[in-house]
C-alpha cells in the first residue's frame, strides 16, 4: 500500500472535480433538477412535496415558466382555480408562446364563461396549431357556450371523423342531442363512448342518469354498478344507487346498502357527511340526525360532523344548540390554530353576526386572524362586521382583501360595492361590481346589483339594459322578469310592465308573485275591478297558496265586495278549518258589517290558533274599541292573566287595547308584566322594543329598545314584523345603514305591507335617497291595509315631490 499524500494543488482539483459533478451545478441544472423531481412527485399524487420542489426552483429563477405551469397543474389538483390561474397566467407571461398553459387558460375561463378570454386562449393555440386536438375540443365547448350548437356539433363530429376518442367528444355530442330532446340520439352516442372508454367515469354517470330519468331501472342500476366498481371509495356512487333504490320503492335496502357502506370504513368521516346530508335533502330529518350523532360517536374528535350537527341545529332553529356544539369543538384540540378550532370559531362569528351580537362575532374574527392572518373567511367577516359598526374604510380595506385573494367570491364583491357606498364613493362603488362582472361575467346578483345602483344614480336607462340582459341571459328565472316589471311599472310604462307581470304569472304559474304584481298594477292605475281578476284566476289555480287568499279577500274588501269576500272565506274554512288567516279575515267582514259578536268569536278563534300572530290582537283591541267596550275587555283580559299569569293571547291583545287606545305607558307595563313572566315571549318584547324606541326619551331606553329587538330577532330571524321593529330602532338611534338593511331584509319577506315600507321610505329619505324613498312611500299610502302613518306619509311625499 503506498501513502496518500495531498498537497493544497491535489486537493484544489478534487473539490473542483465534484463541484463539476455536482456540487458546483449551474442554477440552470438545479432549477431543472427541482422541476423534476416536483413532477414526479406530481405524477405520484403527492401535491405537498411537489409544491416545496416548485417553490425551489422558482427561488432559483423567479421567471421559470415551466416551474409557474406545473404549480397551476397542482392547484387544479387541488381544487385551487383561483391560484391554477395566476400560476398559468404568470407562466404565460414569461414564456408567451406556451401553448399548454394556454389551453389550461381556456379551460378556466370558459369554466368561468368569461367568453372573450376564452376566445383569445383558444385561438392563440389553434394559430401554434391548427390539428391540437385538445384546443379544437376546447373550440367546440365554446361553441356550446355562445349557444352556437350547430358549429359545436360539426366540430366534435370532424374529430370523431379523424379517429379521436376523447371522452369529452361524446359527451359533448350527448349534451347538443339532449338540448335537441333526441333521446335516440343520445343514448347511441353515450354508447358509442363508452365502447370507446369503457373507464370513463363521466360517460358512464351520463347514461346511468339518463337510463333513471327514463324509468329504465336496470340498465341504470347497472351502469351505477360499474361506476362503484371503478371508483369503490366513492360514497356519491353508492348515494346513486340507493336512490335507485328508494325511487323503486325499496327503502330498507337502500338504507341497509348505505349503512354497509358506513359501516365498512367507519373512520371516513367525509362518507358519514354525505349519507348525513342524502338523508336530510330527502326530507327524512330524524334519520339523519340519528346517522349524525352515531357518525360523531364512531368519530368523536371530527370538527367537520359537529359543524354540521350545528348547521343542521341551525336550519331547525335552534341556535343555542348549535352554538353550544361549536363551543364544544373548540375544546378538541389545544392547537389554537388547528383548521378546525379555525373553522369552528368563524362559524360562531357568523352565527353571533346573524343574531347581531356583534361583541362575540368581533372576539371569534379576532382570534381567528390573530393564529391565521390569511384566512380568507375571517377577512370577508371582519368586513361585514366593520359595515355594522358603520366603519366603511376598515369595510372597505377588508372586503379589498378578500376580492384579491377570492376574485371568484361573489359575496366579497357585492360587500365590497356596498362598503364603498357607504364611504359615500359610488362610482368607486360601481367599478367594484363591473370588476365582479369581469370575473363572472352573467352573475345575476352582481348585475341586479348593479342595476339597482344604476337607479339610485339617476341611470335608468343602464340600469334597464341590466335588467333586460338578465331576462336574457336566464329567461327561466321569473325574478328577473319581476324585477323588470318593477322597474317598468316605476317608470309608469304599464304596458311594458303588464307584459313582463304576465310573464311571471304564465312561466311560473304556481308562485303567487306574477298574480299579486298584476293586481297590483292595475290597481296603480284605478282599474279596481281588473285588478281582483289575477287574483282570483291564481287562487283558483293555487288554492293553498295563502298569499294569494289574502291578497284576493283584502282587495274584494277594499272594492266594497263584502259578500264575495265571505264566500271565499267560508269556502276557505271548509277545507282548511284551522286557518288563523282565514279567521281574522272573517272577523275583518263581520267587523265592517257591524256584526260584532261574531267578529269576536272569528278573532279570538284566529288568536287561539296561532296566539303570538299579532294582527288578530290589534283587530279585537279596535273591535273592543269601536263598541266602547274597552273597559270591559281589559276587565276579562285581567281577569284572563290573574287566573293564568301565562296567558300569553292576553297580555298581547290587552297591550295592543292600550297601545290603540292611546294609553302607552299602560301598554309598555302590559309587555313588561309579560316579560316578567315569560322571558322568552318574543312577541311581547318586539312590541316593547317599537314602543320604547318611539315614545322612549332617554337612550337608556333606546338601548333596551334595540336589546328587546335583537331578543326577538334571535327568536325569530325571518320575521317581518320583528325585522321591522330592529330597523325602525337603528332608526331612532340614528343609525341609517343598520335601519335600511333590516328594513330591507323585512320587506323582502313582506313586499306589499304598508308599515314597513313607510319605515324603509322614512330611511331613504333620511340618507337622501329621494327617488327610493318615494317609491317605497307610493306603495304604502297606495296600500289597501290601513296603518297609522299615512297622513305622515303622504306628506313627505308632498315634499319630496
Amino acid at each position: 500500500m503506498f501513502p496518500m499524500t495531498f498537497t493544497k494543488r491535489t486537493v484544489g482539483m478534487l473539490l473542483c472535480c465534484t463541484m463539476l459533478l455536482g456540487g458546483c451545478a449551474s442554477n440552470e441544472e438545479k432549477k431543472a433538477r427541482y422541476l423534476e423531481k416536483g413532477k414526479a412527485l406530481y405524477e405520484q399524487g403527492d401535491f405537498v412535496k411537489a409544491r416545496l420542489e416548485i417553490k425551489n426552483a422558482l427561488q432559483l429563477d423567479p421567471k421559470y415558466a415551466e416551474a409557474f405551469y406545473l404549480a397551476g397543474m397542482v392547484a387544479i389538483k387541488e381544487n385551487q382555480a383561483q391560484k391554477a390561474y395566476r400560476n398559468f397566467l404568470a407562466a404565460v407571461q414569461h414564456a408567451p408562446q406556451m401553448t399548454k398553459a394556454h389551453l389550461e387558460l381556456a379551460k378556466l375561463y370558459l369554466a368561468a364563461r368569461m367568453k372573450e378570454k376564452c376566445r383569445e386562449s383558444i385561438d392563440l393555440v389553434l394559430k401554434a396549431d391548427p390539428a391540437d386536438k385538445e384546443a379544437l375540443i376546447l373550440d367546440a365547448k365554446y361553441f356550446i357556450l355562445t349557444g352556437e350548437l350547430e358549429k359545436a356539433r360539426t366540430r366534435f363530429e370532424e374529430l370523431l371523423a379523424k379517429g379521436n376518442t376523447h371522452q369529452d367528444i361524446y359527451l359533448g355530442l350527448a349534451g347538443i342531442f339532449t338540448n335537441q330532446k333526441n333521446g335516440e340520439a343520445v343514448e347511441k352516442i353515450l354508447t358509442q363512448g363508452l365502447a370507446a372508454n369503457p373507464k370513463s367515469i363521466p360517460i358512464n354517470g351520463m347514461l346511468a342518469n339518463m337510463y333513471a330519468m327514463a324509468g329504465k331501472q336496470e340498465e341504470a342500476e347497472k351502469m351505477v354498478r360499474q361506476l362503484i366498481s371503478l371508483e369503490p371509495e366513492k360514497i356519491v356512487h353508492k348515494l346513486a344507487l340507493a336512490r335507485l333504490y328508494d325511487k323503486t320503492g325499496q327503502k330498507e335496502k337502500a338504507d341497509t346498502f348505505l349503512a354497509g357502506s358506513l359501516d365498512a370504513d367507519p373512520k371516513n368521516e367525509e362518507n358519514w357527511q354525505a349519507v348525513v346530508r342524502y338523508y336530510a335533502q330527502s326530507g327524512k330529518a330524524d334519520q339523519a340526525l340519528a346517522l349524525l350523532e352515531k357518525g360523531i360517536a364512531a368519530n368523536p374528535k371530527s370538527f367537520l360532523l359537529r359543524s354540521l350537527l350545528a348547521k343542521f341545529h341551525l336550519a331547525q332553529g335552534k341556535t343555542d344548540e348549535a352554538v353550544r356544539i361549536l363551543q364544544e369543538s373548540l375544546a378538541l384540540d389545544k392547537d389554537p390554530a388547528a383548521p378546525g378550532i379555525l373553522q369552528a370559531r368563524s362559524d360562531l362569528a357568523e352565527i353571533y353576526l346573524k343574531q347581531e351580537q356583534i361583541a362575540l362575532a368581533q372576539e371569534q374574527v379576532d382570534k381567528v386572524l390573530k393564529d391565521n392572518p390569511k384566512s380568507v373567511q375571517a377577512h370577508f367577516l371582519s368586513g361585514t362586521l366593520a359595515l355594522r359598526k358603520n366603519n366603511a374604510e376598515l369595510a372597505v380595506s377588508e372586503f379589498r382583501q378578500v376580492t384579491a385573494e377570492r376574485p371568484d367570491l361573489i359575496p366579497a364583491h357585492l360587500g365590497l360595492a356596498q362598503a364603498l357606498m357607504a364611504n359615500k364613493q359610488p362610482a368607486l362603488a360601481m367599478d367594484a361590481l363591473k370588476a365582479g362582472l369581469r370575473q363572472h361575467p352573467d352573475n345575476p346578483e352582481i348585475m341586479r346589483t348593479l342595476a339597482r345602483l344604476h337607479a339610485v344614480q339617476n341611470d335608468p336607462e343602464a340600469a334597464g339594459d341590466l335588467l333586460k340582459k338578465l331576462v336574457a341571459l336566464a329567461p327561466e328565472d321569473q325574478r328577473h322578469q319581476a324585477d323588470l316589471g318593477d322597474f317598468y311599472a316605476a317608470r309608469k310604462e304599464y304596458g311594458l310592465a303588464e307584459k313582463a307581470y304576465a310573464s311571471v304569472r304564465d312561466n311560473a304559474p304556481n308562485i303567487a308573485a306574477g298574480y299579486v304584481k298584476l293586481a297590483n298594477l292595475y290597481a296603480m292605475q284605478g282599474e279596481k275591478e281588473k285588478s281582483i281578476e289575477p287574483l282570483r284566476a291564481g287562487y283558483a289555480k293555487n288554492p293553498e297558496l295563502p298569499v294569494l287568499f289574502d291578497h284576493l279577500v283584502k282587495q274584494y274588501l277594499t272594492f266594497g265586495h263584502q259578500d264575495l269576500a265571505l264566500k271565499v272565506v267560508k269556502e276557505r274554512l271548509q277545507t282548511h278549518g284551522q286557518d288563523s288567516l282565514a279567521y281574522n279575515h272573517l272577523g275583518r267582514i263581520h267587523a265592517q258589517k257591524k256584526e260584532f259578536p261574531q267578529a269576536e268569536a272569528a278573532f279570538n278563534k284566529a288568536i287561539t290558533l296561532q296566539p303570538r300572530w299579532q294582527e288578530p290582537h290589534n283587530n279585537l283591541a279596535t273591535l273592543y274599541l269601536i263598541q266602547g267596550r274597552q273597559q270591559e275587555a281589559m276587565a276579562g283580559l285581567n281577569a284572563a292573566i290573574k287566573a293564568n299569569p301565562k296567558n300569553e293571547a292576553a297580555y298581547i291583545t290587552l297591550g295592543a287595547l292600550h297601545e290603540h287606545g292611546g294609553n302607552v305607558p299602560l301598554a309598555i307595563k302590559t309587555y313588561e308584566d309579560a316579560l316578567k313572566e315569560m322571558p322568552g315571549l318574543w312577541s311581547a318584547a318586539n312590541n316593547l322594543a317599537f314602543l320604547l324606541s318611539e315614545h322612549g326619551q332617554s337612550t337608556a331606553e333606546k338601548n333596551r329598545a334595540l336589546s328587546l329587538a335583537e331578543q326577538a330577532l334571535a327568536s325569530k330571524p325571518n320575521d317581518s314584523k320583528v325585522l321591522d321593529t330592529l330597523g325602525w330602532v337603528h332608526f331612532k338611534l340614528g343609525d341609517m345603514e343598520k335601519a335600511s338593511r333590516h328594513l330591507e331584509q323585512a320587506l323582502e319577506k313582506d313586499p306589499e305591507q304598508p308599515e314597513i315600507n313607510y319605515h324603509l321610505g322614512i330611511v331613504y329619505h333620511a340618507q337622501g335617497k329621494k327617488a327610493e324613498a318615494r317609491q317605497k312611500l307610493e306603495i304604502a299610502v297606495k296600500s289597501k291595509d290601513a296603518f297609522k302613518q299615512r297622513e305622515e306619509a303622504v306628506r313627505i311625499l308632498k315634499e319630496i315631490s
